[in-house]
C-alpha cells in the first residue's frame, strides 16, 4: 500500500483520493461466447446444444428483421431518387426545391453514402453539409466538396469563400455539358435539419434563394423526429422561399407489424411469440419513436428468456427442420419426465381416461409417441395459421389496406377473444358491395397461390362471390367463411407442449418478478 499524505493524496491500488473525489479504475473483464446454465437435469452437452440452438433461431429471425429493414430502405431511397429526378425537370422554379424526410432513427446510419449511390444517376454534385459552427466554415465546407468532386483532386488549403465564389465553380465545372441538356443540380443533404441553428439555417436558405439561377440546388433535408410542428421555427418569409415536399415513411407502421406478424405467425421460424404476449409487445411500441434495433433487442431478450429457462426448448428447431421422429426418440429418461411434468402435458393427462393417463404416466415409449404427435400437430397448425390469418385479413381489409398496425393489434386481440368471430361477420356485412366483392376476389387468389389444405375455406370464399354477383348473399355464408377460418385461428396455448416451443409472459420467471 502506497500512502503519500504530504501532498494531500491518499493512494491504494486501483484507486485514488484527491479532494474528497472518489475515482474507481474500473479492471477490463474479458467477454466469454454465451453459454447456458446447465439445469440439473441435463448434461453438458445437452446445456450447449440448448445455446447453440438459441444462436441459431437468433440469426434466423434477425436475418429475416433485416430484409424487413433492406426492403424498407430500399423503397425510401427509391421514393427519395423519384422526388429528385421530378425536381430536376422543373428547376426554373421561384422557390428552392426542399424534401423533408425521415434521416433519423429507423435508417441506416450511412444514409448519406446510400443517397449518393442512388442519385449517381441523376446528379454527381451532392453535398452533406456537416459543419454549422458559422456561416464562412459551412461554406468553406460547401465548397471543399465540391472541389473533392473534381478529375484532379485539389491539394492546396481551401480559402475562405462565399455564395459567388461557389457560383463561379459550378459555372466552370458544368461549361462542359451537353449543350442541348441543363447542367445537374446541386443537391445539398443535411441529415439532421434540428441540429443547424435556426438563424444558420435561415441565412443559408436565404442565400440560396438569391443565387438560385446561378446555383440550382435541391435540398434534402433529414428530421431526426417526425411531429406535426416541423418548420414553426421558420418566419413566413423564409418558408416562402420553399417548396416543400415530405417523404416521411413511419416505420413503426412497416417494419414492427411485419416483424410482431412473422413472429407470431409464420411456419418457417423455429420461434414464436402466443397472440397475447404479441399484442402485449405491440402496445408497447405504439406510439413510440423507437429505433429499429430496441425492436431486436426486445425479441433477442426474449428469445433468450425462453431459451434458458426451458429445457426442451432445443425441440423449437425439430419443428421448423422436421427432425421430430429423431429428436424424440433421441430424448434421455430426464428429458422424458420434462416433457411429462411441463404444464401443457399434465393438463392433457388429466382429461384423458385411466387407462391413457397410466400409460402416459408409467410408459415411457407410449408418451414419446404423443409427444411426437403434439410436435406435428404444433407443425400444422402454423403451416395453416399463416395463410388463415391472411385471407381473413384480406377478406376485411383488403390486401393493400393502410395502418396495418391498428389492424394488426386488433386481429391479435380478437384471436383469443371468443367473440371475435361476431366482430369479423359484422365487418365483412358493413363492406361495400364492390369492395367485398374486390376482397373476396383477392383472398381466393391469395389462397389459391398460398395453400393447398384450406379447400373448404377456398370452397366457401368461392360460394360467398357467386352469391354477392348474384345478389343472394346471406349471413349465413359470410358466417360459414369466417367460421372455418376461425377454426384455423386460434392460440396456439390450446395445444399440448406449446410452452416448449411458444414463448408467452405468463410465465413466472425471476425477471417478472423482479
Amino acid at each position: 500500500m502506497n500512502n503519500r499524505r504530504g501532498c494531500g493524496i491518499m493512494e491504494l491500488e486501483g484507486l485514488s483520493l484527491t479532494k474528497g473525489c472518489l475515482a474507481v479504475a474500473p479492471k477490463k473483464v474479458q467477454q466469454s461466447s454465451i453459454s447456458f446454465t446447465k439445469h440439473p437435469s441435463e448434461t453438458e452437452k445437452e446445456a450447449q446444444r440448448r445455446c447453440q440452438k438459441y444462436q441459431k433461431c437468433l440469426t434466423q429471425i434477425e436475418g429475416k428483421i433485416d430484409d424487413l429493414m433492406k426492403e424498407f430502405e430500399d423503397g425510401y431511397h427509391n421514393d427519395i431518387k423519384d422526388y429528385v429526378s421530378s425536381v430536376r425537370q422543373d428547376l426554373t422554379l421561384p422557390r428552392i426545391p426542399a424534401c423533408v424526410f425521415n434521416g433519423g432513427f429507423d435508417v441506416s446510419v450511412n444514409l448519406f453514402d446510400k443517397l449518393k449511390e442512388s442519385l449517381s444517376s441523376i446528379t454527381s454534385i451532392i453535398v452533406n453539409v456537416q459543419v454549422y459552427s458559422s456561416m464562412k466554415a459551412l461554406m468553406k465546407d460547401i465548397f471543399q466538396q465540391l472541389l473533392s468532386l473534381e478529375e484532379e483532386a485539389y491539394t492546396g488549403s481551401i480559402p475562405d469563400c462565399s455564395i459567388s465564389t461557389i457560383c463561379d465553380w459550378y459555372r466552370s465545372y458544368t461549361i462542359s455539358d451537353d449543350a442541348g441538356q441543363s447542367p445537374p443540380p446541386v443537391v445539398l443533404v443535411i441529415e439532421c435539419i434540428e441540429s443547424v441553428p435556426v438563424p444558420l439555417l435561415t441565412e443559408l436558405l436565404l442565400i440560396l434563394h438569391s443565387r438560385l439561377q446561378e446555383f440550382p440546388v435541391i435540398l434534402l433535408l433529414g428530421v431526426r423526429a417526425v411531429h406535426n410542428g416541423f418548420g414553426l421555427n421558420f418566419t413566413p418569409s423564409i418558408l416562402s422561399v420553399l417548396k416543400w415536399d415530405m417523404i416521411i415513411k413511419d416505420p413503426l407502421q412497416s417494419i414492427i407489424p411485419k416483424t410482431l406478424e412473422m413472429l407470431c405467425f409464420d411456419s418457417s421460424l423455429p420461434f414464436h411469440f402466443t397472440p397475447s404476449f404479441t399484442h402485449s409487445l405491440l402496445g408497447g411500441f405504439e406510439g413510440q419513436l423507437l429505433p429499429i434495433a430496441n425492436l431486436k433487442k426486445s425479441i433477442q431478450y426474449h428469445l433468450l428468456e425462453h431459451f434458458y429457462w426451458q429445457p426442451l426448448s432445443f425441440l423449437c428447431d425439430s419443428i421448423s427442420s422436421g427432425t421430430i421422429r429423431k429428436d424424440i426418440k433421441s430424448l434421455s429418461k430426464d428429458q422424458v419426465e420434462m416433457i411429462r411434468s411441463s404444464p401443457s402435458m399434465m393438463s392433457y393427462v388429466e382429461s384423458v381416461d385411466f387407462e391413457e393417463r397410466k400409460a402416459l404416466l408409467q410408459d415411457d415409449s407410449h408418451l414419446k409417441a404423443k409427444a411426437e404427435e403434439f410436435l406435428k400437430d404444433i407443425q400444422l397448425f402454423y403451416q395453416s395459421l399463416e395463410p388463415a390469418v391472411k385471407t381473413l385479413y384480406i377478406l376485411v381489409y383488403g390486401k393493400t389496406s393502410k395502418d396495418k398496425l391498428a389492424k394488426l393489434k386488433m386481429l391479435l386481440s380478437y384471436i383469443t377473444d371468443s367473440q371475435g368471430k361476431d366482430f369479423y361477420v359484422q365487418a365483412v356485412k358493413l363492406l361495400d358491395e364492390t369492395v367485398l366483392q374486390r376482397n373476396l376476389h383477392e383472398s381466393i387468389t391469395y389462397i389459391t397461390a398460398a395453400c393447398s389444405n384450406l379447400s373448404d375455406i377456398l370452397k366457401a370464399l368461392q360460394d360467398c362471390l357467386s352469391g354477392s354477383k348474384e345478389g343472394t348473399l346471406s349471413t349465413e355464408h359470410i358466417s360459414t367463411v369466417i367460421d372455418l377460418l376461425m377454426t384455423h385461428i386460434h392460440s396456439p396455448q390450446r395445444l399440448t407442449l406449446h410452452d416448449v416451443v411458444c414463448y408467452d409472459s405468463n410465465k413466472m420467471t425471476p425477471y417478472h418478478i423482479l
